[in-house]
């Protein structure tokens, strides 16, 4: 979450007082991991890992290491009319396949797996 620094963030949240209001109860609650929150409610083992897999594909940490704001909005988008879970096409590969392709594209990268490195050369602005 990121907020406005100068006085203009007044102007900003004017407008929306009386949610961040109503929700100031809960405001330490959502500030935790989600699996903190979510272990109160949610008992089923199954369940338990299809959010723990949310909060991975959300953050690329489990449950206990994404903060619950983050999980509760996305879980409330998620829940919009027309609203779908989508994932690449060809899966998480495809997408490790684009960022392999991006790097050697013309010949000016190479991509070198469990090597050591010892420096990296910086000319002009670019690694």
């Amino acid at each position: 979450l990121t907020l406005r620094s100068d006085v203009g963030v007044i102007l900003t949240l004017l407008p929306h007082l009386g949610k961040l209001l109503r929700g100031a109860p809960v405001a330490s609650k959502v500030e935790g991991s989600f699996s903190a929150l979510s272990s109160t409610v949610v008992h089923d083992p199954f369940l338990r890992n299809w959010l723990d897999f949310l909060c991975f594909a959300l953050s690329g940490l489990p449950a206990d290491g994404t903060i619950a704001a983050a999980t509760a909005y996305t879980m409330r988008d998620l829940h919009q009319r027309g609203a779908r879970l989508d994932y690449p096409l060809g899966g998480s590969g495809a997408v490790v396949d684009a960022l392999i392709r991006g790097v050697t594209k013309g010949g000016k990268g190479r991509l070198l797996l469990s090597s050591h490195v010892e420096r990296i050369l910086v000319e002009g602005g670019r690694a």
